[in-house]
């Protein structure tokens, strides 16, 4: 079986978003903008320099003296409170797929990707309504690339990407829902999911200097382990830094790869919390993960390293327009529960059908993998193979009687290897229940092919 790039949705903690639908591009109208900044500021906090965000701030802090009280971690949400943050984020994924898994003959290949971003986070407290915070954001001056050769993403998905949004938080720094434009893309929508929830830090009630918190990501759900040291700085002000880690997903989502499987995880996390202000100054986080599992026949190997610093802060007044404002986003917007298992599915179905429709009018199997070359030399799919896989994803997806008639195929030898390692991969990103049991009866060697 042949190398190719096997498409599979990105698992968002570890594996951003769903980079592999960059080159798609899409203009897809919203219905509403969230509200523009608010009147001049009326208070500021100290800005640190967008060049050298925190390290040196952070060398100097470390050795400060202990708090000489434990003191209550918390953060201060106001309406109004303005900060912006530099983000970056660099993940790199490798998949192997071993086709002897699903009865197949061939050897084992890999695919390798990376993607790096960087830009600014902005956020906004719109209001505090008793347990609910809800918080606007909005990327900007991202830089979105992808691969060894640092290829850009598409300015159509770096823009979808910088329209704000917003996200309840609870008052513990727990994300618990998006609310995005209305027609926003998925693979939008599902990219800034995917780099909120890396940089969570949830806090316990009262004076705890070890915690623990049950969380979610894009992948699954852990508990993540937290332990606190306080600090005061050379001027007493009060500082706590954070340690948080998790060693293994308690459920792996089904977001294209499968669900269940197996999972190992290293993920270490130093935040630093101002404890006077109530917001955090710096988040650092580095993880590897290996995912895999023989329903798939596809193993993962996935690495991370972020970075999210405070550059500056102010507060303005929120006015009644602004408010009136949230309240016909939270009503027009597309919303998102943070622990939705596959916002793909689950949010845009009605998108993804309206898409299918209008792309699978005149399509066949049979003329989907006629695309694909009959050569066995390795390479990375074409632009027109790699359309005829998003098609093939989506004829998987609302036509389930392909899926039965691409596996006879597979069974009876008749396609060629590219074409082979092409339905394989389309079946791992379908993401249906009609896909994994597919892809369990070829690893099973079921000869009679049925699904």
């Amino acid at each position: 079986m042949n190398k190719l790039v096997l498409a599979v949705p990105v698992l968002a903690a570890l594996v951003l978003g769903s980079f592999l639908f960059w080159s798609l591009g899409r203009d897809d109208a919203s219905t509403y903008e969230a509200p523009a900044p608010g009147p001049a500021s009326t208070r500021e906090e100290p800005p640190t320099p967008l060049e050298a965000p925190t390290d040196s701030w952070e060398r100097e802090l470390a050795p400060a003296a202990p708090a000489a009280t434990p003191g209550t971690l918390a953060y201060t949400f106001r309406p109004g409170d303005e900060r912006v943050y530099r983000l970056i984020l660099e993940q790199g994924v490798s998949i192997t797929v071993d086709p002897t898994r699903m009865g197949l003959e061939g050897e084992p290949t890999t695919q390798e990707t990376s993607v790096a971003v960087s830009g600014r986070l902005e956020t906004r407290v719109r209001a505090v309504d008793g347990e609910a915070v809800w918080v606007s954001l909005r990327l900007s001056s991202l830089s979105i690339v992808q691969g060894a050769d640092a290829q850009p993403a598409k300015p159509e998905f770096r823009e979808a990407l910088e329209k704000p949004f917003l996200v309840r938080f609870d008052p513990t720094g727990r994300p618990v829902e998006f609310v995005f434009p209305t027609g926003s893309p998925t693979d939008a929508v599902v990219f800034a999911r995917g780099l909120v929830l890396p940089f969570q830090v949830v806090l316990p009630p009262g004076t705890a200097e070890e915690w623990t918190a049950d969380e979610v990501d894009s992948t699954g759900s852990y508990r993540a382990r937290y332990a606190a040291r306080r600090f005061v700085d050379g001027q007493d002000r009060p500082f706590a830094r954070i340690e948080k880690s998790f060693d293994r997903y308690r459920s792996i989502f089904s977001v294209g790869s499968g669900s269940g499987g197996e999972s190992e995880v290293r993920l270490a996390g130093t935040s630093w919390l101002d404890l006077a202000g109530g917001f955090l100054r710096s988040v650092r986080v580095a993880a590897s993960a290996h995912l895999g599992g023989i329903e798939v026949a596809q193993d993962i190997e996935a690495s991370l390293e972020g970075r999210l610093d405070f550059v500056r802060g102010a507060s303005t007044e929120v006015l009644p327009a602004e408010r009136a404002e949230l309240e016909a986003a939270l009503a027009s917007g597309q919303r998102l529960a943070a622990d939705s298992v596959d916002p793909s599915r689950a949010l845009f179905a009605r998108q993804r059908r309206e898409e299918a429709e209008a792309r699978l009018a005149d399509v066949t199997l049979e003329s989907l993998l006629g695309v694909f070359a009959a050569e066995t030399g390795e390479r990375a799919m074409s632009q027109d193979e790699y359309e005829a896989f998003r098609v093939l994803v989506l004829l998987f997806q609302t036509r389930p009687e392909a899926i039965q008639d691409a596996i006879e195929l597979l069974r009876a030898g008749t396609v060629g290897a590219r074409a082979a390692s092409a339905i394989v991969g389309a079946l791992g990103s379908t993401g249906t229940k009609a896909a994994e049991s597919a892809l369990i009866g070829l690893a099973d060697g079921d000869s009679s092919g049925r699904v």
